[in-house]
């Protein structure tokens, strides 16, 4: 009498398929608090987004200011952000954010995200946007300090910046200039 190896194949199969099914659908519908616990870790607790709805592809949240970890400061947007991710390849694998900020940049802000060896391409799409420089002061000292009234005018034509093997490299223009500050 012969094994019969055939009759457990569709099983392993099924298997690997929900297995695969479940990674998909656990990465298409993400939920948005998994940006701001990224966000968060990233910037070493100094940038938060509370009360995030969507997904991490698109969703909408408050973007915070914070001093850091103990920190009783903190300054939040306005109108909140609104964003959208969406994957490409555009000469190689890369990540699109279109970022709506409604007090800021009513134009938007875009920036595209690629991975290197060893690092990260990141590029911002030409923008202008008006920030609040209330929104220092969530930053702890000496902004809380200072309590700036006024707003930053922030104007890009483009600007890549390269992070390769532990060195940042920027390329293009950014300007920031004050407005009616006191």
């Amino acid at each position: 009498m012969t094994a019969r190896p055939a009759a457990s194949a569709p099983w392993r199969m099924a298997m690997v398929a929900t297995l695969l099914g479940g990674l998909l659908s656990l990465l298409l519908f993400a939920p948005a608090r998994w940006l701001g616990w990224a966000l968060g870790s990233a910037s070493g607790g100094r940038i938060e987004l509370t009360q995030p709805r969507g997904t991490l592809w698109q969703g909408q949240g408050q973007l915070v200011l914070t001093g850091g970890p103990g920190s009783r400061d903190s300054a939040a947007l306005p109108d909140g952000v609104h964003w959208q991710l969406r994957p490409g390849w555009t000469g190689g694998p890369a990540l699109h954010l279109h970022l709506q900020v409604p007090c800021c940049a009513p134009q938007g802000l875009q920036a595209t995200l690629r991975p290197l060896v060893g690092g990260f391409d990141l590029t911002l799409s030409p923008q202008q946007s008006r920030w609040p420089t209330a929104l220092l002061a969530g930053l702890g000292t000496p902004w809380n300090t200072l309590q700036l009234q006024g707003q930053l005018r922030l104007d890009s034509p483009g600007l890549q910046a390269r992070w390769v093997q532990g060195r940042l490299r920027l390329d293009g223009q950014l300007q920031l200039d004050a407005l009616d500050l006191s």
